[in-house]
């Protein structure tokens, strides 16, 4: 659900996703922005779109302390 993502900002998730050549492809990062279409997520140094549409699982990762 869209809407349970909004409860997750700035929390470490796991998506896998199709990217624009139709080929799965999982990344792990911080949630950073919901919006409409998508999820905004950080990956190392860079920002990454992932349209609500192209995701097939998205999971939150649990670091050890």
């Amino acid at each position: 659900n869209k809407d349970q993502y909004i409860n997750y900002l700035e929390c470490l998730i796991k998506i896998r996703y199709k990217n624009e050549q139709e080929e799965y492809k999982t990344v792990k990062g911080i949630l950073l922005k919901v919006s409409q279409e998508g999820l905004v997520v950080e990956l190392k140094d860079d920002e990454c779109f992932i349209n609500f549409g192209s995701i097939e699982k998205a999971n939150l990762e649990f670091t050890e302390v």
